[in-house]
């Protein structure tokens, strides 16, 4: 909960950031953000010193509201490109996979994180109380699997070619498209 209030609060500043300048290289932002703040989560977790994962929280709530804002507007470009090649207006589907995936996701997270701590030598019995291995290797867990996303995320970027101009001469075909359509 705490980082979609980060997200939301990230939001505009994303927006406006997105309108002047490359998608694309925003999102990597946002991607070397949660990898950055992934690699903080090894030394902001300070018994005794709670202060320090703000550090995480903002960094995690700047990724989040990356991701999500800037997912959802190259999803429209790319509905756009799909539709000048095609003829076809297909973002419902486009999103339909994107959500589809995002739950997938989730729930995959979900499943394989219980199974890590089982893993890793969890112990719910003893509460807070674990060995000190068991939270290391907690640590480290919570660490790699966002570090891997966002490097997953980065390697997936090179893929997304569109960049402002690309996505402004797509719109204004569109348009012209349209009008000729709505001639005849």
């Amino acid at each position: 909960m705490d980082n979609q209030r980060q997200s939301y609060q990230h939001q505009p500043t994303i927006q406006t950031d997105s309108e002047g300048g490359s998608k694309r290289w925003i999102r990597s932002i946002a991607a070397w953000i949660l990898a950055l703040g992934s690699v903080s989560k090894l030394v902001a977790y300070v018994p005794g010193q709670p202060w320090w994962q703000i550090v995480v929280y903002v960094a995690n709530g700047a990724a989040g509201a990356g991701s999500v804002v800037l997912a959802n507007a190259c999803l429209a470009d790319v509905a756009d490109l799909d539709e000048i090649s095609s003829g076809r207006r297909r973002e419902g589907t486009y999103a339909a996979v994107l959500g589809w995936f995002d739950r997938v996701g989730n729930s995959l997270g979900t499943l394989i994180s219980g199974f890590l701590l089982v893993w890793i030598g969890f112990d719910v019995k003893l509460g807070g109380a674990q060995p000190p291995h068991t939270l290391g290797l907690m640590r480290v867990a919570y660490f790699i699997f966002p570090f891997l996303g966002a490097c997953a995320c980065l390697n997936l970027l090179g893929r997304y070619t569109l960049n402002a101009r690309q996505c402004y001469e797509l719109k204004a075909a569109l348009e012209v498209r349209r009008k000729l359509l709505a001639c005849s």
